[in-house]
């Protein structure tokens, strides 16, 4: 890889918000590297930031931030009862956020809730691109001590579904904050090419299309293997179909 390489051209656009009609342009603002965080004040020892193997170790990982301060009694309502519930049926939490909380489903974890904080993000590449979705840890930031927020890896330039913030919370967690440009969660691209970002409107299609991809497993299988996904994604043209209607998109 030399200095001459072609950027990868990465497309993305808020996600759908908590209901189909909703959708939050004015939460969302463009991924910055997670290398600039250090100059922002993030830390205060000017060492790391000039040390050449953190910088290598941060290249082409992005953050992406809280656009508000949210701060959330969960007090409220009682996490606990969950425990009872035994199906995976999604609804909203009587709580008072400004983003909207969501209970998922069953939580994989002992005395814990899934809650999805609803803003997520919707990424595309050109060309194949693997990419890690995975929470703060540089410094590590979580929004409630103890939560756990669910991370993946899947090739964006294969596969086109939103990449939500979805957690797993203590039932005895008393508040879960977000402050104002807080890093809500990293992105790691696993390329040493330069990463060129494009803002792009989510249209109806496109979240239709979107959709498809995230009811897969209910169609194939939840073991279905992301290779053979990919090979699906291939021989539908897929990506044809969706640059094509990305493009048209653009924010200028």
């Amino acid at each position: 890889i030399t200095k001459k390489d072609p950027p990868i051209d990465v497309y993305w656009a808020p996600a759908q918000y908590d209901t189909e009609s909703s959708q939050w342009n004015l939460l969302y603002s463009e991924p910055r590297p997670v290398s600039d965080n250090l100059f922002l004040g993030t830390t205060d020892d000017p060492a790391v930031v000039r040390c050449p193997a953190a910088r290598a170790a941060l290249k082409n990982v992005y953050s992406l931030h809280s656009s508000l301060e949210d701060k959330v009694n969960l007090q409220d309502v009682d996490l606990s009862r969950d425990a009872q519930d035994t199906t995976e049926n999604s609804y909203p939490l009587p709580v008072s956020s400004r983003v909207s909380m969501q209970r998922l489903r069953r939580s994989s974890y002992k005395n814990h809730i899934n809650v999805a904080y609803n803003l997520g993000w919707l990424m595309f590449s050109n060309e194949p691109l693997e990419v890690r979705f995975l929470p703060p840890y540089y410094p590590s930031i979580s929004p409630t001590p103890g939560a756990i927020m669910s991370t993946g890896q899947f090739d964006i330039g294969q596969w086109y579904r939103p990449m939500n913030l979805d957690y797993h919370i203590p039932y005895d967690a008393k508040e879960f904050i977000v402050k104002e440009d807080q890093p809500l969660a990293f992105l790691e691209f696993k390329t040493e090419r330069p990463i060129a970002f494009h803002r792009y409107q989510l249209t109806p299609l496109l979240n239709n299309m979107a959709g498809e991809f995230v009811t897969m497993a209910a169609t194939f299988g939840p073991r279905m293997s992301m290779k053979n996904r990919y090979k699906l994604f291939k021989k539908s043209n897929s990506r044809a179909l969706i640059l094509t209607e990305i493009k048209k998109s653009l924010v200028e």
